[in-house]
């Protein structure tokens, strides 16, 4: 289970694992998460999201839109 961060000024040849080297899309975090990782949200997203993987009963896939930046 891993935590990634995606956001304005990010950078998709970055990690995505702390807010400093967050991602610019969620296209890249869709490309990269597996069951029971969270991605971090911040900012406003125009593409489309599509998650090929799945995630379980007991490991979901959460993504969290981020507003009040309590967690970037």
């Amino acid at each position: 289970m891993a935590t990634y961060y995606v956001g304005t000024g990010g950078n998709n040849a970055s990690a995505g694992t702390s807010w400093g080297t967050r991602w610019l899309t969620l296209t890249k975090a869709a490309s990269v998460v597996a069951a029971g990782d969270t991605v971090y949200c911040q900012g406003t997203f125009r593409e489309t999201l599509t998650l090929t993987t799945s995630g379980t009963a007991g490991n979901v896939i959460s993504l969290i839109g981020d507003y009040t930046g309590a967690f970037t």
